[in-house]
């Protein structure tokens, strides 16, 4: 009679504990591309489908950014999502390969070439330094100004929703807790510019014709 042993145990999880109780991430980079992208749409789209005065044009505009903030801020809280951290600063480029060591050479010959250049072709000089002026400013905006705004827009608004769903809520799978958390913080995130925008225009009709 052949013996049976115990029944083999079913293999562990490899993965360590901390990754398997991991709470799932959702990307940073794009959740703020999405909200960034409506609060962008309805600053476009209302002003011109309105047609209204001024300062209720800019109302109906923090009321479409309140409900963005509660949709994006409920589907996180109710799925349980975290946010991650994956947008990273970026060193400027240049666009032109060894621009040090050619800018240095021209550099130390300026000085000698200067006197020869206004003399001989004054217009090509100026042709040529507002040329590398147009292409300096380029650089400057596209690899050094946009790049920092969007980092400054991401760690705004990357900020603002981890501060809620990277926060314990409890509101995972509950929907009315969800809401409630979410209509809280969008109030919070939006009255303050709605008052703003309320005290410009109480200030503007104050003022005499």
């Amino acid at each position: 009679m052949t013996e049976t042993g115990p029944p083999p145990l079913a293999p562990r999880s490899r993965r360590p504990l901390t990754r398997r109780l991991a709470l799932p991430l959702v990307s940073g980079k794009g959740s703020v591309a999405v909200l960034l992208g409506c609060l962008v749409l309805s600053a476009l789209v209302i002003p011109l489908a309105a047609r209204l005065p001024a300062w209720v044009e800019f109302e109906l505009v923090l009321v479409a950014w309140w409900l963005a903030w509660v949709l994006v801020l409920a589907h996180l809280l109710y799925r349980g999502r975290r946010l991650s951290d994956d947008y990273a600063w970026r060193p400027a480029r240049s666009w032109v390969p060894g621009a040090a060591h050619i800018l240095g050479e021209a550099g130390s010959s300026a000085g000698d070439a200067g006197s020869g250049c206004l003399q001989s072709a004054e217009e090509a000089c100026l042709l040529l330094l507002a040329l590398a002026l147009l292409i300096g400013a380029a650089w400057l905006l596209l690899e050094v100004a946009v790049p920092a705004l969007a980092f400054l827009a991401y760690a705004l608004v990357r900020g603002m929703l981890a501060r809620i769903a990277n926060d314990r809520h409890g509101c995972e799978r509950s929907l009315h807790r969800a809401f409630a958390w979410a209509v809280l913080w969008a109030t919070t995130y939006t009255v303050p510019l709605s008052a703003i925008v309320w005290g410009v225009h109480v200030w503007m009709r104050s003022r005499p014709a």
